[in-house]
């Protein structure tokens, strides 16, 4: 569930990993989450290109099994709302709930009203976030659900796999809400 940026930072700071001068963050969600193995010197552009051809490979494996009436229409729909549910829980036994909850608001033409897209927007926009406030539920960003009706413009994180599955096999039931506790 780390943004692209983080991935970077992580590898930055890694001993062993060499940094390209002309470095660029991938785009979000295309880094896919696991345990790679590298040897002393590789460059962090060897990484990212492996972490993105195994989540190509991953979506190419998952997409083959989603339903006939899947309202999600491509790769880019399903790793936008992975990313969404990535970031709502770490329990993978929430995540096909969560996935309902949203695809159902999807096809009643609600809004997510998702907090993680609010905080990716703030953030992308450089805002300091402690607490978010319903003043920052106002926030203007193309990321916002609050404001905006169906998917942000984008992922918000690096979504895992059961986040991604969740989509495809949401859970068969009729909550439009859900709550942390």
């Amino acid at each position: 569930g780390l943004t692209s940026l983080e991935i970077i930072n992580i590898l930055k700071n890694t001993d062993g990993i060499i940094q390209n001068n002309s470095l660029s963050i991938p785009e979000e969600g295309t880094l896919f989450p696991s345990t790679y193995f590298y040897i002393y010197g590789t460059e962090i552009e060897n990484i990212t290109a492996r972490m993105n051809k195994k989540m190509e490979d991953v979506l190419q494996n998952i997409w083959k099994d989603r339903g006939k009436n899947m309202e999600i229409k491509n790769y880019n729909e399903l790793l936008i709302l992975a990313s969404i549910i990535e970031k709502e829980t770490s329990l993978n036994i929430e995540k096909p709930i969560i996935a309902q909850v949203f695809l159902k608001r999807l096809n009643l033409n609600m809004k997510l009203q998702s907090d993680p897209t609010v905080i990716y927007g703030m953030k992308s926009k450089n805002e300091e976030i402690n607490k978010l406030t319903r003043k920052d539920l106002k926030f203007d960003s193309p990321y916002n659900t609050y404001l905006h009706y169906g998917l942000p413009i984008g992922p918000i994180s690096n979504p895992g796999k059961e986040s991604i599955l969740a989509v495809i096999r949401p859970s068969k039931t009729n909550f439009l809400f859900f709550l942390a506790d």
